[in-house]
């Protein structure tokens, strides 16, 4: 309705205790979540420097949240709190995106996740996930859009000077090669070639000073890697 506002926001904690925070911040909440029984939205932020600690804590909160969705709610995510969804099995066969420094990990962690770490936003069967840090402001106009207008999405992003629609994070992306694939003579192939490619190289001599044939050792390269050699060479 015109001037009803679009959201009314609860801030709670799974024992509605303040939340001392990473930086040392005391964050006030309303409640625990247990007060609240129902909800058309549940956002949880991300964790990005404290991930690996708070991750045993994570299924803490899944009862709440499969009962939330359950009941209708749309859940969302910010950045790593991708995790705490994926960990609780809110996931399971779904697309997501979480933030591209932790999408390794993540896949390993969660092979029955689709995981589109390209992507800005994943939205799917009422559950969405963003990427990094930034990517909470294109979570939320996205959210805006959703449960408000898209008119009124767009008036904030002129206040806020960010672009109303975003779709990748991979132009953010600082290239990490792939090697936990488990294949170990390719494995030697990539750390030679990480201190020889300022260096001539022809990925023909290439093969064979590692004791391949070349057509078997170009398979196996895109196999373990994702990529064909002389692509991995441009790329380091």
């Amino acid at each position: 309705a015109e001037g009803k506002q679009p959201f009314e926001v609860v801030v709670v904690s799974l024992d509605g205790q303040v939340v001392n925070a990473w930086g040392g911040q005391c964050l006030q909440v309303d409640c625990s979540m247990a007060q609240v029984g129902h909800t058309d939205l549940v956002l949880i932020p991300g964790f990005l420097f404290t991930l690996k600690e708070a991750l045993p804590a994570f299924p803490a909160y899944g009862a709440w949240l499969r009962k939330q969705h359950a009941q209708g709610a749309v859940v969302a995510s910010m950045c790593t709190a991708a995790f705490m969804l994926a960990e609780n099995g809110l996931l399971d066969g779904l697309r997501a995106t979480t933030h591209w420094a932790f999408a390794e990990l993540f896949a390993r962690r969660y092979p029955g996740v689709t995981l589109q770490e390209t992507q800005i936003l994943c939205e799917e069967n009422r559950v969405i996930t963003s990427g990094g840090a930034s990517a909470a402001m294109d979570l939320l106009l996205h959210l805006i859009r959703r449960f408000g207008t898209p008119e009124l999405a767009h008036t904030c992003s002129k206040y806020l000077l960010i672009d109303n629609v975003r779709s990748e994070q991979s132009i953010y992306v600082m290239w990490s090669s792939p090697k936990n694939h488990g294949d170990g003579d390719i494995l030697r192939v990539q750390h030679w070639l990480e201190q020889h490619f300022a260096q001539a190289v022809v990925i023909d001599d290439l093969a064979r000073r590692f004791g391949f044939g070349v057509r078997n050792f170009k398979r196996r390269f895109k196999e373990a890697t994702g990529y064909t050699p002389i692509a991995y060479l441009q790329t380091l």
